[in-house]
Parts: structure tokens; sequence; C-alpha cells
């Protein structure tokens, strides 16, 4: 099967790799009638009605290779986090090779990276660096995107298992609850790619991207206790001694199963600053406590 060629139309056109992703449904979901959307995904979602959607394994570029080379704008969203390392570097790595080595002439591109690479290291890191690597060297013109812990619609991570998490337990342990999150609102970030898009504005950079201030993991698990109108016992538990278990635990059970990867990353680190991307593209982040009673 070939793909026609774009249909003329008076919408700005892009493609999204990874649509199955939350920050590419809130994008879909808000942009939808801005733009002609060509959402790629391993399955066909017929969520969003104006939106042209493509079930893929990845393997099969080469039937999408006229429209792959038809529409100017790319935005990437794959990003395998909770995975053993081998099967980090295979998705985000492997797939990105193989969309741009499809890719013969110039785009402008969204590249959703992580604000872990500031203070982390690791496959998943690693691969995001393999990005944002590619493209400062490419022929492309780029944004790359780095959220902090992101929340908000379509969320079935972060935020969501710690909801999650509350409904099981008897009463709520919170590890390391000194720890301070900066969460970001994926309709925010999804508010700055389409800006880029729409003023046809890449400047060939790397933004942090996250919310307005930081926020202690405590503070987060009494919100979100306080949204699921629970009455279960907060109970803090120091970070050091779990970070030691699972250390030991990630010798003999797959790490993705424990969540190794990010306990074992939780550090204490400095405010993220957002002020460059609020200089380029008038970014206005929502706090927390704002958008968490949103969705």
């Amino acid at each position: 099967m070939v793909i026609k060629i774009l249909e003329e139309s008076s919408l700005k056109s892009c493609i999204i790799f990874g649509a199955g992703s939350a920050i590419a449904k809130n994008f879909m979901q808000n942009y939808q009638d801005h733009l002609e959307i060509h959402a790629f995904a391993r399955k066909i979602d017929k969520t969003f009605n104006n939106v042209k959607s493509y079930a893929t394994n990845y393997e099969d570029l080469d039937q999408f290779s006229e429209l792959i080379n038809k529409v100017e704008y790319i935005i990437f969203c794959i990003g395998v986090t909770n995975a053993s390392d081998q099967t980090i570097k295979d998705v985000n790595i492997g797939i990105f090779d193989k969309i741009f080595a499809k890719i013969t002439n110039k785009k402008k591109v969204v590249f959703i990276s992580s604000a872990a690479i500031l203070f982390n290291k690791g496959a998943y890191v690693e691969s995001k660096l393999h990005g944002e690597q590619y493209l400062e060297k490419s022929l492309h013109d780029y944004i790359s995107l780095r959220p902090s812990v992101m929340h908000g619609p379509f969320d079935k991570n972060n935020i969501i298992n710690m909801q999650n998490f509350i409904k099981k337990m008897p009463f709520i342990p919170v590890i390391a609850p000194n720890y301070v999150i900066q969460p970001v609102y994926m309709p925010d970030i999804a508010s700055v790619i389409y800006k880029a898009i729409e003023n046809d504005k890449f400047t060939n950079k790397n933004y942090t991207i996250s919310g307005p201030n930081q926020i202690k993991l405590y503070k987060v698990f009494k919100l979100l206790k306080h949204k699921l109108k629970s009455t279960k016992l907060l109970i803090p538990i120091p970070l050091k001694p779990v970070q030691i278990v699972v250390k030991i635990l990630s010798y003999v059970l797959p790490k993705d199963k424990i969540m190794a990867h990010q306990i074992l990353n939780m550090k204490i680190h400095s405010p993220f600053d957002s002020s460059e991307l609020k200089n380029d593209y008038d970014y206005q982040p929502q706090s927390f406590e704002e958008t968490l009673f949103n969705y």
C-alpha cells in the first residue's frame, strides 16, 4: 500500500511519531482542528475525528515514504522509560534511526526529550541524547523539549501510578517525602509545540520545559489524597534505605518490575529553569496545584 500524497489543504501538516503517548494525545486533542495531523502508532486510534491515523511497527516505513517526505513538520514523541536497558535502546534509538533514515529532505522537527538529561545517566538518558545529537548535526531545523515529570489528561504513568498506589494500599507510604519534583502540565507542552509550528519558529535549541515551581513528594501525595477523597494515613519513608534494597534486588529481578531506574536516579536538584522557553515561545506554565483537578 502506498499512502496518497497530501490533498490540498489550507492547514499546515505534521506527522507525529509515537502518537499513542500521552503528550501526543494532548496535542491532537487540542489542535486537531488547527493542523492536518498524521498520527503514527502501533495501533490506530479513532479517538480524534480530525486526525489521520496509521498503524505501524516501524519496520514498514517504506509504504509511508511519500507522505513522510511530503510533510514539513515532524513531532517525535517515542520514548520508553520503564523497561530493560536493551528495550529502551531498541525502541528509543532504533526507531528514531529508522525514521530519520527514511527522510530525504529538510524537516522542521519537535523532539520530545527529557529533563533527566540534566542530572541523570543510564539507557533512557543516552537514548534522548542520541536524538538531540543527531538533530544538532543534521540538516533539519528543530527544537528539543526536555520535560520534567509530566502530568495531565491521558496520563497512564507518573501521577496516575501514584493515584493507583493510594487506592491499593491500606495506608500511604511516601518514599523520599522531601524529594522534590517540578511537574509540567502536558497541555502546556502541547501549546509550545503548536506555537513552534504555527509561527514556523525552530531555533535549533534544547529547552527545559517544567512547571513553575518545585513541590515535595509528601505534598504531592497529600494533594492526591485530597483529590481521591481518601482518609488513609500518610507514612514518610526515607529514600536511602529504599535505594539500597532496590539496588540489591536489581541484581536478581528485572529492573522494570521494581522501577529501579526511577528509584535509583532520585536525586535532589536545583529548580528547573524554563526562562529561555518563555523568552522564545512565551511559555506560561500552570502550577501542579491548579491543574491536578482538571483530569
